[in-house]
């Protein structure tokens, strides 16, 4: 059985190119759809992670422009304040997850959710600096036998 390719929306960004070349990293043979809005550019970042297929995304449009395009998860690397990666992929029943640069933006993905809680799985991703402090934290807590519970917070001045 094959599995469907993990659509990564805003994949051909800096962030979109590194994720990219993780996931192939740790996982050669999963298929990628590196969704960008230049097409080339997409189809680029795929052929340098092979196993790859670049398209073109158009968040306004039906679909996101890919029509019945088979995806297996959605991964979201830039900002979608109208939430229709959210949309596709609760439409499909496929795993969303979204990474943005602030807490304050995942007001629309929770609204969404609320609204369709058993129509896929959502992750919210977006955190104060896309994890500058959880990635951190973790790693501390390593020390400890156990944690009984765990406060992170970040203070912007």
């Amino acid at each position: 059985m094959s599995l469907a390719p993990i659509l990564l929306i805003g994949g051909s960004g800096v962030v979109g190119r590194s994720t990219a070349g993780h996931l192939r990293d740790a996982y050669p043979n999963l298929p990628l759809l590196i969704g960008g809005r230049d097409l080339a550019k997409a189809q680029a970042v795929a052929r340098e992670v092979g196993n790859a297929e670049g398209v073109a995304i158009d968040l306004d449009a039906e679909n996101l422009g890919l029509g019945e395009r088979e995806v297996s998860a959605v991964a979201v690397l830039i900002r979608d304040d109208a939430t229709a990666a959210l949309s596709f992929a609760q439409a499909r029943g496929v795993p969303h997850i979204s990474i943005t640069s602030g807490a304050s933006e995942i007001g629309p993905e929770v609204a969404a959710y609320v609204q369709r809680p058993s129509a896929s799985v959502v992750v919210l991703g977006a955190e104060w600096l896309v994890g500058a402090v959880t990635v951190p934290t973790l790693e501390f807590v390593k020390e400890f036998g156990r944690v009984n519970e765990l406060r992170i917070g970040a203070l912007l001045d």
